[in-house]
């Protein structure tokens, strides 16, 4: 959610609040004369409209009686039920007219009434307005005076007692709302808040709010969407429905449709009504007015009975919902809503009944109660459910800070109460009082009032203590961060010393700290406190929510009821940690988070609590900051020192390569560039170059399956050398005296690759003019490779497999069976997995092929082994177009290193074929590489970079001697065992101790990068002297 619709929002509830509050002094401000009159009557003779009166008006004799017809209010005649509410508008705050006063002991019965004006008034202040009817059943004409009186005490101290609790109950969920924009649930239930508190508190008073379109549109436009925004919460709550996740849109759409509808032509109404009650009426506008209330009626009754359609969907989209939930907290939340459903259906059918068949009984006010209970029950259940069981999280929300300041404001408002009676006292009585006793009473009041403030600040103390006791932690951890501004100490020992001041401040069972680079994919684990380092994950991804939320400033706190398969990424990311919050530091080059679990007292973390990290989290950033710039100035001349010597290195191993590349061309320029390698255990390498780590790993597989008569699959990119490492299994095996035949099922139609594998017999299908062998009887004793085996189709698949299972076959169009003794070999670069799953590709097939598995690494995670490659390749072309090339340029080496190599060896052999043909010159420069080798390297430094210089002698590829510490290293690294962690130490030790504390030198004797090699210092705690 966008923080525009976000503030929105929040303006809506406010605004909802605001109104409530207008509408409470409004109606208790409203003169109301205790009659009513429906919208639209058919008994209604159009010059008159039928009243029905309340139990307690007061009339003048003759008494005015249900059913009676008014032809004029006060000054106004009376034809439909909106002149009503412009005589009702006319009494409010109307001056007495000429004539109006009384005198004393005097009522407006006494007197003719066309003696008087309008509108009287006793001398006791009350007011009586004239009101001309016609009787029931006679149709006589008569005059009588009406009390102009307010709503009574209970009625609004009935709709100020509802207000107060729909305010706690919106306050809480606007909290959650502002802590938790991102949860629907928690969104909606704001949402249904504010448009309970329009609906029902307009809903009370309702007749006295018509005489106003501005009071009354408000009420109209929450009463139409609260039906549909109750029964939208319940389809998300605990969590969204089957229907709401596979159809959003319709699902809204069939929910909000016709409330939009029917809020457009009700506001059409009250534009109209508002022009009509400040226009000078005429018969014709009288006309309009009564059709367009007979509508305004009926749409009124119409949309009640949606309205309870509405309610019938949300009580039993309860009941599902009460069924299907297996949470016991959301469960007895449920519990309690569905009661409070259950217990509305009645006063609520009840309502609607009146509002359907006893219209006079509804507009006379015999629905309040009804209603009231209905909302009360719901109430009650949202408190139960936010007190008792966490409903929308409140736990989260209603933090210490915010306990402070309800238990300070109640304080406030009781003694505020309590000194306000004081003042009070003196109107239950009705006796003057001389002046010395009212200067003893003064006095009194001065006293005690004296002593209820000194009460009051004893209770507000008590409550200081009660919710601020550990503060004073607060110094001294600011003057330990100070400290360790002022001493260039390492930044593990500075976020230690960080972490340990949050879990002594905020109480927290446990505290991290990550860090990341500017460019970094991950937050690496600095330092913890409170938990072992081997319990929290060492790295976890930088998400690019996670960072937009941690940019935008916000802390962020886990959401602790939300399901795992539904959390969002930032959620997902705080699960993953076992954390309650995440905290960002102020940005410096790095992005740094303080992750803190839960606190002691299980409460959520306050405003108070983020202060407090904001504060530290400036000191720490110009503490890391300092610290950072002090090891990247004591390390620069090792850096330094490094890049001289490794380019000396370079140049060494670079004219080295080329002195022997000149010597095997002089000597060696008729040799069979396909000269097979042996190892000393005579396996055969053919022409598989490389001895990376990932390559020996794959020859080691080959070694051991290539004496075995199991089915390999070879996968890999195109261009890796998949059909070059068959035929290194193939010559490697007892089979290497019988042929390799090599099919690509790639390159044949599924008809023609079934002939081709299986043979086929003359006349088996047109143009089959004599016999033909297969390719799997060729084989016979022999290997079959099956190139690109992904492309095989289904049904030639279970041909295959039938092949595997039973070691024999009919050719095609032929009943003779043939047995064959074949070794299957087959290679794809395709995801056989994925094909599975889309049917392309039989399961049962899948494992009969991948008996054992060969991976084939792409040149790009093999770079160890491009120079090898290249220089094999040079030779290759070189001797194949008679030229004498004796080396590859520095500048050219490098476009090939850093090159991303999509095509793999196939790619990179091609790249030197075509440099050996179009070079002058006895090098290879950068010129000759294909454009778009060249174009990557204009902006990059020209220097050959070789982790490992490689021989070029006639009959043996292996690298060149390394220091024995570095071959120890490199053994280590390249186990598939975890390395010992004292032995691992040792190395590290060992090499320092032979540098000298040199850590560069040291680095080089292992054989590999500084960074590295100081990551593993810090990670074993090996000082600068070896200790």
């Amino acid at each position: 959610m966008n923080s525009k619709t976000r503030w929105l929002l929040l303006s809506l509830g406010g605004g909802a609040t605001l109104y409530a509050i207008a509408v409470l002094i409004f109606v208790a401000a409203s003169p109301d004369l205790h009659l009513r009159c429906l919208i639209s009557s058919k008994h209604s003779k159009g010059d008159s409209v039928p009243i029905y009166t309340l139990d307690n008006l007061e009339s003048e004799i003759p008494v005015i009686q249900s059913g009676d017809q008014v032809q004029q209010l006060g000054n106004q005649k009376v034809q439909s039920f909106l002149d009503v509410m412009r005589g009702v508008s006319a009494i409010h705050g109307a001056d007495i007219p000429p004539g109006g006063l009384l005198d004393e002991g005097e009522s407006p019965g006494d007197q003719s009434s066309d003696l008087l004006p309008w509108l009287v008034e006793e001398q006791n202040g009350s007011r009586w307005v004239k009101v001309l009817f016609s009787k029931k059943g006679t149709g006589q004409t008569q005059t009588t005076w009406l009390k102009v009186k307010t709503v009574t005490f209970w009625q609004l101290a009935m709709s100020l007692f509802w207000f107060l609790l729909e305010l706690a109950i919106l306050t809480v969920s606007a909290m959650a709302f502002w802590y938790r924009p991102f949860d629907r649930t928690v969104r909606l239930f704001f949402v249904m808040c504010f448009l309970t508190m329009g609906a029902f508190i307009g809903g009370y008073d309702w007749w006295l709010l018509s005489r106003s379109p501005l009071f009354s549109a408000p009420f109209a436009l929450c009463a139409i969407f609260l039906p549909a925004a109750t029964l939208h919460f319940f389809l998300v709550y605990p969590r969204p429905g089957s229907s709401l996740q596979q159809a959003p849109r319709t699902v809204l759409t069939l929910l909000y449709f016709i409330p939009i509808v029917a809020s457009l032509a009700i506001l059409t109404y009250f534009g109209w009504a508002s022009w009509y009650l400040r226009s000078v009426t005429s018969v014709e506008l009288q006309h309009v007015s009564i059709a367009v209330l007979r509508w305004l009626s009926f749409g009124i009754r119409v949309y009640m009975g949606i309205a309870a359609l509405y309610f019938g969907l949300t009580v039993g989209t309860l009941i599902l919902r009460f069924v299907t939930t297996d949470n016991p907290v959301e469960r007895n939340q449920m519990r309690w809503i569905l009661w409070a459903g259950l217990f509305a259906c009645l006063p609520i059918c009840y309502a609607l009944y009146l509002a359907q068949f006893d219209r006079a009984a509804f507009i006379s006010g015999k629905a309040r109660i009804p209603m009231f209970l209905a909302s009360l029950s719901f109430l009650l259940a949202y408190a139960v459910g936010i007190v008792r069981y966490k409903l929308i999280l409140v736990d989260q929300i209603i933090s210490k800070g915010i306990s402070y300041y309800a238990a300070t404001l109640g304080t406030l408002f009781v003694f505020s109460g309590l000194i306000a009676s004081l003042s009070l006292v003196g109107q239950f009585y009705d006796f003057k009082l001389s002046l010395f006793q009212m200067v003893a009473i003064g006095f009194i009041s001065v006293i005690s009032i004296i002593l209820l403030m000194s009460f009051r600040d004893v209770i507000q103390q008590a409550i200081d203590q009660r919710f601020f006791r550990e503060k004073y932690q607060l110094d001294r951890a600011l003057q330990r961060m100070n400290r360790a501004v002022g001493h260039l100490i390492q930044t593990e020992t500075l976020s230690s010393m960080m972490l340990s001041s949050c879990r002594d401040v905020l109480l927290v069972d446990r505290a991290a700290f990550y860090s990341r680079d500017e460019n970094g994919a991950t937050f690496q684990l600095v330092a913890a406190e409170g938990v072992n380092r081997d319990e929290l994950p060492l790295h976890f991804p930088a998400d690019p929510v996670l960072l937009e939320e941690l940019n935008s400033g916000v802390t962020l706190q886990r959401n602790a009821k939300e399901q795992k398969e539904e959390m969002t990424p930032v959620q997902g990311v705080l699960h993953l940690l076992g954390a309650k919050l995440i905290h960002q530091l102020p940005s410096g080059d790095t992005t740094s988070v303080i992750v803190l679990g839960e606190k002691s007292d299980s409460h959520s973390f306050t405003a108070e609590d983020l202060t407090f990290l904001n504060a530290l989290g400036q000191i720490t950033t110009v503490a890391l900051q300092s610290t950072t710039a002090h090891q990247n100035l004591s390390q620069m001349s090792d850096e330094l020192t490094l890049k001289n010597e490794k380019i000396s290195d370079l140049h060494r191993q670079i004219t080295l390569l080329q002195t022997e590349l000149s010597i095997q061309q002089e000597g060696n320029i008729t040799e069979n560039t396909t000269t097979k390698t042996e190892t000393a255990d005579n396996f055969q390498r053919d022409l598989i170059r490389g001895n990376s780590p990932t390559m020996q790993s794959v020859l080691d597989t080959v070694r051991k399956v290539a004496a075995s008569e199991s089915t390999v699959m070879i996968r890999g990119e195109s261009g890796t050398g998949k059909e070059l490492l068959a035929r290194v299994i193939h010559q490697n095996s007892s089979r290497r005296d019988r042929p390799m035949v090599t099919v690509n099922c790639a390159s044949l139609a599924p008809s023609l690759l079934e002939s081709e594998l299986f043979g086929h017999t003359k006349g088996a299908f047109t143009g089959a003019h004599k016999d033909k062998q297969g390719r799997f009887e060729a084989a016979n004793g022999g290997t079959l490779f099956l190139d690109e085996i992904g492309d095989v189709s289904v049904e030639t698949q279970i041909k295959l497999l039938r092949v595997l299972q039973e070691r024999c076959f009919e050719p095609v169009g032929g009943t003779r069976t043939v047995n064959v003794d074949v070794r299957l070999i087959t290679a794809t670069n395709r995801n056989l997995e994925q094909l599975i799953e889309e049917g392309k590709f039989r399961e049962d097939f899948f494992y009969r092929l991948n008996v054992i598995g060969v991976e084939l690494p792409p040149l790009r995670e093999r770079r160890e082994d491009m120079m090898e490659l290249a220089i094999a390749f040079l030779k290759k072309s070189a001797h194949k177009n008679s030229k004498q090339i004796t080396h590859i340029a520095g500048d050219a080496f490098s476009a090939l290193e850093q090159h991303h190599w999509p095509g793999n060896v196939r790619e990179l052999e091609n790249a030197i074929e075509r440099a050996v043909v179009l070079t002058e010159n006895n090098a290879i420069t950068l010129d000759d590489l294909p454009a778009e080798l060249r174009q990557k390297n204009k902006t990059t430094p020209k220097t050959t970079v070789l982790s490992v210089p490689l021989s070029l002698q006639k009959t043996n590829t292996k690298p060149l001697q390394q220091p024995p510490l570095q071959n120890q290293f490199a053994e280590r690294e390249s186990s598939k065992i975890d390395p010992n962690r004292l032995d691992e130490r040792t190395l590290l030790k060992e090499a320092l101790q032979q540098s000298s504390g040199n850590k560069a030198q040291a680095a080089r004797l292992l054989g590999m990068p500084r960074s590295t090699y100081y990551s593993k210092l810090k990670k074993h705690g090996i000082s600068g002297s070896g200790k």
